[in-house]
């Protein structure tokens, strides 16, 4: 995570601060998705394996939103990896993971 301020535990308190200016964001975006394409694993299955919803899992992976710890743990849970493993940078010349196919797979 990434801050980029520090700021008084006073000043924090004031309603005018800009929180938005101080918040970390959880980087592990994109490892996410690496590790979920790496297994073949649609948003709504992993969302499922986890105990969440495919819109959370989604947010999550583009960075809309952050996990909590437990949620971490859950996505862990379903992926395999230790949570530390979400925090590991990809290389600068890795190519980002190619989508699943889309749909819905035919029932047999």
């Amino acid at each position: 995570m990434q801050i980029t301020e520090r700021v008084s535990p006073a000043e924090w308190s004031r309603r005018d601060v800009d929180r938005d200016r101080f918040r970390a964001t959880f980087p592990g975006g994109s490892r996410l998705r690496q590790l979920r394409v790496e297994r073949s694993l649609s948003e709504e299955a992993l969302a499922a394996d986890a105990g969440s919803d495919r819109t959370k899992a989604s947010r999550f992976e583009r960075g809309l939103e952050d996990p909590t710890v437990g949620i971490l743990e859950q996505l862990a849970g379903a992926l395999g990896p230790m949570i530390v493993e979400f925090f590991v940078v990809p290389r600068p010349e890795e190519p980002p993971p190619k989508p699943l196919r889309g749909g819905r797979r035919p029932k047999r």
